[in-house]
């Protein structure tokens, strides 16, 4: 798989009109932009869980309601637990590293 060179040039490109300014700090305004489009993507991906779900339990691939009443076993929770733990690692690394002084 290759990135599109296109699309990395568009996503890179200013916005047209000046930027709304939420916080004295513009820095802060980037974390929001950040914030903002991470629960973006959050929302669309459990919008699209959701229709697998149901498309998998209208063909009867999964019964209506299997995946809220799964329980997972003691190696599956761990791993779960550790990829939550590393993802908010991930997200949150900008926020809880200080800066070094200058």
């Amino acid at each position: 798989m290759s990135l599109d060179k296109d699309v990395l040039i568009q996503g890179t490109e200013p916005a047209a009109g000046p930027r709304p300014q939420f916080f004295d700090d513009p820095a802060m305004d980037r974390v929001w932009d950040v914030l903002v489009a991470l629960t973006t993507e959050l929302a669309v991906t459990r919008t699209r869980l959701d229709s697998l779900e149901r498309i998998l339990a209208e063909q009867g691939g999964l019964p209506a309601g299997v995946v809220d009443g799964w329980e997972a076993d003691e190696a599956t929770a761990t791993e779960q637990a550790l990829a939550h733990q590393e993802l908010l690692t991930r997200v949150f690394r900008g926020l809880l590293q200080e800066k070094p002084s200058a």
